[in-house]
């Protein structure tokens, strides 16, 4: 278990606190290339993005339709590979929903957005991975999102 608080600030209380962390696996040392007498470029890493909010979304499964709303108008090219129910370690219940796009020419991506609420703080956890990785969204990485526990306020 990692912990990743991220302190705390003394601000008016009319403000809006967001808070986001990216969380990385580790580089790819790269592939011999030994005609070009280099490295291939790294592969793309997954990673997680971790976003808090105060919401006044109805359920998590309100904020995944609200998502792929936008998304779907915003992402040329999106393909859409399924929703599903997710469940936390804690017992709290979330949604998801995995997707595809490119992200340039050469490169296409793959994510899980899930999302939580809890109280009135809603939970995004966008994992993303190299499209050739789509069934690691399914397996390892998933189990990841699972283990999040949300911090009491």
């Amino acid at each position: 278990m990692v912990p990743f608080g991220l302190g705390t600030i003394d601000l008016p209380n009319t403000w809006e606190v967001r808070s986001q962390i990216t969380l990385l696996e580790p580089e790819d040392e790269g592939l011999q290339a030994p005609l070009a007498m280099r490295q291939s470029s790294a592969k793309p890493r997954a990673n997680f993005v971790i976003s808090r909010q105060k919401t006044d979304a109805g359920t998590a499964a309100d904020a995944r339709r609200e998502f792929l709303e936008q998304s779907a108008q915003a992402i040329p090219g999106l393909k859409l590979h399924g929703e599903s129910e997710v469940g936390f370690g804690d017992g709290s219940e979330g949604a998801s929903v995995t997707l595809s796009f490119s992200a340039t020419p050469q490169i296409r991506l793959a994510q899980r957005h899930v999302f939580r609420k809890d109280d009135d703080v809603l939970t995004q956890i966008v994992v993303t991975v190299d499209e050739h990785r789509l069934a690691e969204l399914d397996g390892k990485l998933l189990e990841v999102v699972r283990s999040f526990v949300a911090a009491k306020s």
